[in-house]
């Protein structure tokens, strides 16, 4: 029969990115272009001028207790999301409890960011 361990470890499986007390189930990150569109004197659009990306991130984690990992407002500072653009600073837009197992407890983390806001600490 299985033993269930007395303490949560960030040494189970998962993703390998990090985050402060708990495993990361799965990370998905979006970037959408922000552009100006430049009209020619006819009112149709002759190029469009991309000037900066938003970068939105979705976590799914297991962490220890119910105490939420971080809060709407927080910053991640420097979590490397492992999509090829390194360690950034995050907004968090929005902390989800799941539910609990075994005093393990599952929370999804969204949370933004752009090309040069926030800047890396």
């Amino acid at each position: 029969m299985a033993t269930v361990p007395a303490t949560f470890t960030t040494s189970i499986r998962g993703v390998d990115a990090e985050f402060t007390n708990g495993s990361i189930e799965s990370i998905n990150v979006t970037c959408n272009t922000i552009a100006e569109q430049v009209p020619d004197q006819y009112g149709a659009i002759a190029c469009e001028m991309v000037y900066d990306h938003r970068y939105d991130l979705s976590v799914t984690m297991h962490a220890a207790g119910s105490t939420a990992p971080t809060m709407p407002g927080d910053t991640l500072s420097s979590f490397d999301a492992k999509d090829g653009n390194g360690a950034k600073n995050w907004h968090v837009d929005n902390c989800q409890k799941a539910g609990t197992y075994n005093g393990v407890t599952r929370w999804t983390i969204t949370a933004h960011r752009f090309d040069n806001t926030p800047a890396a600490t």
